[in-house]
């Protein structure tokens, strides 16, 4: 068994783009050629500042 990561960056707001996509083009092309989605993921990075505290 061969499994391949594909790790895609989407221009904000262009989610409902890629699902569109997905859904219309890709899954096809994946039964075509007999390939299966296993899973996806929904990354959320973020950043965050505070202040030091007192020891």
């Amino acid at each position: 068994m061969i499994y391949e990561l594909r790790i895609y960056h989407v221009i904000p707001g262009r989610m409902p783009d890629i699902n569109k996509r997905f859904n219309d083009v890709t899954m096809g092309l994946f039964k075509k050629y007999g390939m299966q989605m296993i899973g996806t993921h929904s990354n959320l990075p973020y950043l965050t500042e505070s202040l030091p505290r007192c020891a």
